[in-house]
């Protein structure tokens, strides 16, 4: 029953965020996340200059493998870090993530995001590098509270 159930609430998480807001859709990104236990690749589709729907698939390879799906609605701030020149964004989110386990007790986790952020657009260049803290709740098959972190660039095209 849980193996049923999970999948079919992150299909309504996702759903909602990506018709949440019928602006105007500047252009979409794609890159890459590092956390130090995964890997994984992420994009992100702007909604307006302050929103967005960020996704990634990520996985971790070895006796406790795992593959990690999510899915947050983000909003960055106007107020943000000033290093001379440089204006580094910060944003937040709300979001949800499965993960689906190789562990034979657990095959799959349904967990709540909170991510928390900071972005570099390097001048120029379409790229963007991020760090980011996201608290976790887990919802399914049993509550606990997970903390995660990770770095990654984006590749706006």
């Amino acid at each position: 029953m849980r193996l049923k159930v999970a999948p079919f609430l992150f299909v309504i998480i996702v759903s909602t965020l990506l018709f949440a807001d019928p602006f105007e859709v500047p252009k979409p990104s794609a890159g890459m996340v590092v956390r130090p236990n995964m890997t994984g690749l992420l994009g992100q589709l702007m909604q307006n200059n302050y929103n967005a729907i960020d996704a990634s698939v990520s996985w971790a390879i070895g006796e406790e493998g795992y593959l990690c799906v999510h899915a947050d609605k983000i909003t960055y701030l106007n107020q943000g870090l000033r290093i001379k020149n440089e204006f580094f964004p910060l944003y937040y989110g709300f979001g949800g993530m499965v993960e689906f386990q190789k562990n034979a007790y657990t095959n799959t986790n349904l967990l709540t995001r909170l991510p928390f952020g900071i972005t570099f657009k390097v001048r120029k260049n379409p790229v963007r590098v991020f760090a980011e803290v996201v608290p976790m709740v887990s919802l399914v098959p049993t509550m606990k509270y997970e903390i995660s972190a990770g770095l990654g660039l984006r590749y706006s095209f």
